[in-house]
Protein backbone atom coordinates (compact mmCIF):
# COMPACT_ATOMS: atom_id res chain seq x y z
CA UNK A 1 0.00 0.00 0.00
CA UNK A 2 1.37 3.47 -0.39
CA UNK A 3 1.83 6.38 1.48
CA UNK A 4 -1.67 7.68 -0.62
CA UNK A 5 -3.87 4.80 -0.08
CA UNK A 6 -6.08 3.63 2.44
CA UNK A 7 -7.13 0.00 2.79
CA UNK A 8 -10.93 -0.51 2.60
CA UNK A 9 -11.40 -2.03 5.96
CA UNK A 10 -9.80 1.20 7.21
CA UNK A 11 -11.62 3.29 5.29
CA UNK A 12 -15.06 1.46 6.70
CA UNK A 13 -13.41 1.98 10.19
CA UNK A 14 -12.74 5.70 9.41
CA UNK A 15 -16.53 6.17 7.57
CA UNK A 16 -18.29 4.73 10.98
CA UNK A 17 -15.90 7.19 13.62
CA UNK A 18 -16.93 9.85 11.60
CA UNK A 19 -20.62 9.26 11.57
CA UNK A 20 -20.59 8.22 15.54
CA UNK A 21 -18.76 11.53 15.47
CA UNK A 22 -21.87 13.44 13.71
CA UNK A 23 -19.43 13.99 10.28
CA UNK A 24 -19.84 12.86 7.16
CA UNK A 25 -17.47 12.12 4.72
CA UNK A 26 -17.36 11.50 0.89
CA UNK A 27 -16.49 7.95 -1.32
CA UNK A 28 -16.78 6.23 -4.32
CA UNK A 29 -17.69 2.57 -5.23
CA UNK A 30 -18.29 0.24 -7.79
CA UNK A 31 -22.08 -0.78 -8.00
CA UNK A 32 -23.34 -3.96 -7.82
CA UNK A 33 -26.31 -5.95 -8.38
CA UNK A 34 -26.22 -9.55 -6.89
CA UNK A 35 -29.09 -10.61 -9.30
CA UNK A 36 -27.98 -9.06 -12.60
CA UNK A 37 -24.18 -10.20 -11.62
CA UNK A 38 -23.10 -6.82 -13.08
CA UNK A 39 -21.97 -3.20 -12.32
CA UNK A 40 -23.26 -0.26 -14.18
CA UNK A 41 -21.18 2.56 -13.16
CA UNK A 42 -18.94 3.88 -10.42
CA UNK A 43 -20.87 5.74 -7.93
CA UNK A 44 -19.58 9.12 -6.55
CA UNK A 45 -21.40 9.99 -3.13
CA UNK A 46 -20.29 13.64 -2.29
CA UNK A 47 -21.79 14.29 1.96
CA UNK A 48 -22.96 10.72 3.42
CA UNK A 49 -22.79 8.87 6.54
CA UNK A 50 -23.44 5.16 7.51
CA UNK A 51 -26.48 3.82 8.43
CA UNK A 52 -27.25 1.49 11.22
CA UNK A 53 -25.50 -2.22 10.80
CA UNK A 54 -28.16 -4.67 8.96
CA UNK A 55 -28.54 -8.13 10.75
CA UNK A 56 -27.13 -11.40 8.52
CA UNK A 57 -30.62 -12.69 9.61
CA UNK A 58 -32.63 -9.94 7.64
CA UNK A 59 -29.61 -9.82 4.90
CA UNK A 60 -27.81 -12.64 3.93
CA UNK A 61 -24.29 -10.14 2.90
CA UNK A 62 -24.73 -7.87 6.31
CA UNK A 63 -21.13 -8.89 6.43
CA UNK A 64 -19.88 -7.51 3.38
CA UNK A 65 -21.74 -4.74 3.09
CA UNK A 66 -22.85 -1.13 4.26
CA UNK A 67 -25.83 0.94 4.64
CA UNK A 68 -25.88 4.70 4.12
CA UNK A 69 -27.67 7.81 3.89
CA UNK A 70 -26.67 10.37 1.16
CA UNK A 71 -26.83 13.69 3.03
CA UNK A 72 -27.59 15.37 -0.69
CA UNK A 73 -30.73 13.75 -1.03
CA UNK A 74 -31.72 11.94 2.24
CA UNK A 75 -31.88 8.44 0.43
CA UNK A 76 -30.02 5.15 1.83
CA UNK A 77 -28.63 2.95 -0.14
CA UNK A 78 -26.05 -0.01 0.39
CA UNK A 79 -22.22 -0.84 -0.89
CA UNK A 80 -20.61 -4.07 -0.72
CA UNK A 81 -17.18 -2.93 1.23
CA UNK A 82 -14.69 -4.74 -1.24
CA UNK A 83 -16.04 -2.52 -3.63
CA UNK A 84 -15.36 1.20 -2.08
CA UNK A 85 -12.76 2.48 -4.88
CA UNK A 86 -12.11 6.60 -3.15
CA UNK A 87 -12.48 7.28 0.42
CA UNK A 88 -12.45 11.08 1.30
CA UNK A 89 -10.08 11.52 -1.88
CA UNK A 90 -7.90 8.95 -0.45
CA UNK A 91 -7.48 5.85 -2.76
CA UNK A 92 -8.12 2.74 -1.36
CA UNK A 93 -7.05 -0.99 -1.21
CA UNK A 94 -8.15 -4.79 -1.03
CA UNK A 95 -5.77 -5.92 1.66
Amino acid sequence: MNSNSISVYQAVDEMRKLTNDGKHFSFSFMSYSETKQCSHRMVDVQKARLGKKERIEHNCNAEIMETYVDLLTGEQHRFYKPLIMIFNGQITELT
